[in-house]
């Protein structure tokens, strides 16, 4: 009873016209219907670890559906994190916070799908490091040792001119190039603790250069002797 016309259908496939009629006549037809269906894409986050504080872990996002997709998560109750123009499977998620992770959503390129799973980060302290003996800057061709202290005590020290003798440890300005060297006190209470770290930046000048002196450090954590 009016010019449009909307037909309901439920299966995929190309729908064209076969004819038309009006109250006086037969007519023509034309045109055609395209009906395509997709599946729901779905993902799911994996990855539960125990990680030393300061220290990061990836957590995995298995996505299935059409490329690309977007997805967005959330640490126990803050606001979701969005992920998007992801366009392969699985996806790595970096996080360093202890806390209950999961998904919120998930879209691939043609619908919205479900989401399933959770990952728990746990977060183990990181002992307090401290190293202590170094100046700002040395004179390379001065022939003095500088003997170097960490507390707590135990731990090993590292970086160029640094060498142990006789139970103590000993930077030796002679021994770096001239530049910009760090200076890393490490140390953990046992073999299965966490690593603490303190690093003293020491700058070694030529004789002639001019020294001038500044307290720069910086701290922090992780669960290997490697840097």
């Amino acid at each position: 009873t009016t010019n449009n016309y909307t037909l309901q259908v439920t299966q995929t496939g190309t729908y064209t016209l076969s004819r038309v009629q009006d109250a006086l006549c037969t007519g023509r037809v034309s045109g055609s219907g395209i009906v395509r269906s997709h599946s729901y894409p779905t993902a799911i986050i994996s990855g539960s670890a125990t990680i030393c504080e300061h220290l990061s872990t990836n957590l995995s996002v298995a996505l299935t559906g059409a490329a690309p997709w977007k997805f967005s998560y959330r640490r126990n109750s803050e606001t979701p994190v969005e992920v998007p123009n992801v366009l392969s499977s699985p996806r790595t998620i970096s996080v360093n916070k202890a806390g209950t992770y999961i998904l919120t959503e998930v879209y691939d390129k043609n619908c919205k799908g479900t989401v399933s799973g959770s990952a728990v980060i746990t977060v183990t302290p990181a002992p307090d490091v401290e190293l202590s003996g170094l100046a700002a800057a040395y004179n390379k061709q001065s022939p003095d040792w500088i003997p170097m202290t960490g507390t707590p005590a135990g731990g090993t020290f590292s970086g160029p001119g640094v060498i142990p003798y006789n139970s103590l440890w000993y930077f030796v300005p002679s021994l770096p190039p001239v530049g910009t060297h760090n200076i890393v006190y490490s140390y953990r209470a046992s073999p299965s603790s966490c690593y603490g770290y303190d690093t003293a930046v020491v700058r070694v000048l030529e004789a002639s250069a001019v020294i001038e002196f500044e307290n720069h450090r910086t701290k922090y954590c992780r669960n290997d002797a490697s840097f």
